[in-house]
């Protein structure tokens, strides 16, 4: 069989203190494998773009904001490869991220990766505790059906199939499309050997996001999410920080719990209540996990 050409494409938005790390980690791929690099940079305000063509990277400009589904749309529309790869622009791949995850189109095993994607907490907060346990669980999504957009492989195929991203959606963008692939037959798959590493975001950030979220989605998203109950359960929590090198007592898991209350429910309900009084203008865009 023919192995697979693959398209990276990196949606970027100033991203010039990252984008580099990410861009020198996949050309530095061993084995050394054919692929070209596409960089959609989202209207950024400082280098972001330059800087990736210095690194060799073929650069697709977007003169204002659109968001990460419609970036998205440019970078596989633009791509040339029989495969393509989506990673964030703060996403690092190891070594042989590339061969490993080649290596799964090219063996016919699936249409659609969930690449793994390892959270790095340079300092052990509730926060990035929080991000840990709770975001970027590309496993746990798999078998939901779904996958994220930080670490995503697809067929080009099957994007030309489905229409691509939905452009009108703020968040779940790349939720939507992945369920839609598997509605058309394309086969999920969760690659545990394919891994990239996303740094842990602060509290500030996370509080920034999950009011975007909530503002977005309105108190009826926030309602059912309330009624619904907790997404993850305690056992899961606890094995994701035991993987990653952590002790899941009580007291940290404690702490990751006040975080969640801070960092995620409280704002989201914020956003949904001053959403409610003066709707958003337009779409935010978000990085989704």
């Amino acid at each position: 069989m023919t192995p697979a050409r693959v398209s990276v494409v990196v949606v970027a938005h100033n991203a010039m203190g990252t984008v580099g790390r990410v861009l020198d980690a996949i050309h530095a791929q061993r084995p050394a494998r054919p692929r070209e690099v596409i960089v959609v940079d989202d209207a950024s305000s400082d280098g972001t773009a330059a800087l990736a063509e210095d690194r060799g990277a073929h650069v697709l400009r977007s003169p204002v904001n659109r968001g990460q589904g419609a970036c998205r749309n440019l970078g596989w529309r633009a791509a040339r490869g029989d495969v393509v790869v989506f990673i964030d622009d703060d996403c690092v791949p190891q070594a042989d991220w590339l061969e490993r995850g080649s290596a799964r189109f090219d063996a016919g095993d699936a249409e659609i990766l969930a690449g793994h994607i390892d959270v790095e907490v340079r300092r052990a907060s509730p926060a990035a505790l929080l991000d840990l346990t709770h975001h970027f669980d590309q496993e746990r999504y798999a078998e939901e059906g779904f996958a994220a957009s930080g670490h995503l492989w697809v067929q080009r195929a099957v994007a030309e199939n489905v229409g691509g991203f939905d452009e009108r959606l703020t968040f779940d963008e790349d939720k939507d499309f992945v369920e839609r692939a598997v509605a058309a037959g394309a086969r999920l798959r969760y690659a545990p050997d394919a891994v990239v590493t996303h740094p842990s975001r602060t509290a500030r950030q996370l509080v920034r996001r999950s009011f975007r979220i909530g503002r977005q989605r309105g108190l009826d998203a926030f309602r059912s999410r309330a009624r619904a109950g907790s997404y993850l359960t305690a056992e899961r929590v606890r094995a994701r920080l035991e993987r990653a090198g952590y002790r899941a007592g009580r007291a940290r898991l404690l702490s990751i719990g006040a975080a969640k209350l801070v960092c995620i429910r409280a704002p989201i309900a914020m956003g949904a209540l001053v959403g409610a009084v003066k709707p958003p203008r337009r779409a935010t865009p978000d990085a989704e996990e």
